[in-house]
């Protein structure tokens, strides 16, 4: 195994580790670490900006939607 996949998978593990009481924050971690990755690999940090925001803001929805239907049950 290379050291860059090993360097990912250690990375990965301490991740989950630190986001054990909030694996959705792990969630939204990784996505937001994939989305700046894909985009500089593709030299295109245009929009980079928006789609951080958007995953976020999807995210904030979700946690929100997620309490309105806990405090409806």
């Amino acid at each position: 195994m290379s050291k860059r996949v090993l360097k990912m998978r250690e990375e990965e593990q301490l991740l989950r580790e630190v986001c054990s009481d909030s694996p959705d924050q792990f969630d939204l971690i990784q996505n937001a670490v994939k989305l700046v990755k894909s985009k500089s690999i593709m030299i295109k940090k245009r929009g980079m900006q928006n789609d951080i925001e958007k995953l976020l803001d999807d995210y904030l929805d979700h946690k929100e939607l997620l309490n309105k239907h806990q405090a409806v049950a």
